[in-house]
């Protein structure tokens, strides 16, 4: 009856969420966080949420893949963990990453 057929997709929140989360320093006071969007489910995201320490990034836009924290302190060990969030929750913070920012070697 009508020329197209339709078929549906089991959708999981939790698949929304990005994955394969790294973090490289670059420089003392800077981290370079990137990930993969999951671009199967990036329509139902609105954006990332980053935590660190005692604080909370967020950053607006399903296909943004990369952030950079500063005004990090030198030589200090960092963990941070991404979860996507759309118009109805925050999704698990299932990815993680650590890195170690460098010594300063010029001023900071």
């Amino acid at each position: 009856m009508y020329p197209f057929s339709a078929f549906s997709i089991a959708w999981d929140p939790v698949d929304a969420n990005p994955n394969r989360l790294q973090s490289s320093a670059t420089s003392a006071t800077t981290v370079r966080l990137t990930w993969r969007v999951q671009s199967n489910f990036y329509c139902d995201v609105l954006g990332y949420i980053v935590i660190y320490e005692d604080k909370r990034v967020v950053i607006p836009g399903a296909e943004t893949d990369f952030v950079d924290i500063k005004g990090l302190i030198p030589e200090t060990r960092y963990e941070f963990s991404i979860a996507a969030y759309t118009w109805e929750t925050e999704l698990p913070f299932d990815q993680t990453t650590r890195v170690t920012t460098p010594e300063c070697k010029l001023d900071c």
